[in-house]
């Protein structure tokens, strides 16, 4: 699953080639909407290659539009860790797991059937300090064939890049996120005594 997206990417690009052009949706209010139509978050054992899907119950999704019709959509997934190593630093015995709190937000202008993505932003939070995060990830785009797309690698817990990219032709997300814009983060988590795990979120951009 790791780097899933930067696949996604190349093949939504040889995807778009063969769609045409789609009318636009339905206009929509300045208001704060949450649904889970345009988000997910999975968590992969990086020694067996298991690959969970996190619950819904798990994901928060946040959409806000700004003065002129900015459009800032937000994923936010508390993954939870098996952390048997780290208990003997703890008087509290009670302490078996930990939680791990990625984010990612992409940011886009909507006109008509145009789109133009202006940046992304997010985070990976630990809930304790003993808890590395590493090998982390962001890979998002604009969704229109032949168009933009970019690959970062964070060095710290906290992102956000700006594109400078121009107006495209808008394509309707999807919930495998084959098509529109997305934007997408990966990182390892690992604690002393447990086993690394991989976390990705997926955002869309749906408005």
């Amino acid at each position: 699953m790791k780097k899933i997206i930067s696949l996604v990417l190349v093949s939504a690009i040889l995807i778009f080639s063969s769609l045409p052009v789609l009318a636009a949706p339905n206009e929509f209010n300045n208001t704060t909407d949450s649904h889970f139509s345009n988000i997910s978050a999975v968590i992969t054992d990086d020694i067996t290659g298991e690959t969970i899907i996190i619950s819904p119950q798990k994901i928060s999704n946040h959409i806000s539009i700004n003065d002129g019709n900015s459009i800032t959509e937000e994923a936010t997934a508390t993954f939870t860790l098996p952390t048997p190593g780290i208990i003997p630093f703890y008087s509290d015995t009670s302490i078996t797991e930990t939680d791990v709190e990625a984010t990612v937000k992409i940011n886009y202008d909507r006109s008509g059937r145009k789109i133009r993505v202006n940046g992304v932003s997010g985070s990976w939070v630990p809930s304790l300090s003993l808890i590395n995060i590493s090998n982390r990830e962001v890979h998002y785009g604009d969704g229109a064939p032949f168009s933009h797309s970019a690959h970062k690698y964070p060095t710290s817990n906290y992102f956000s890049y700006t594109t400078g990219w121009g107006w495209v032709n808008w394509y309707p997300a999807s919930q495998d996120a084959m098509t529109g814009a997305r934007a997408f983060t990966s990182a390892t988590v690992s604690v002393t005594g447990m086993t690394p795990h991989t976390i990705e979120v997926f955002v869309t951009a749906t408005k």
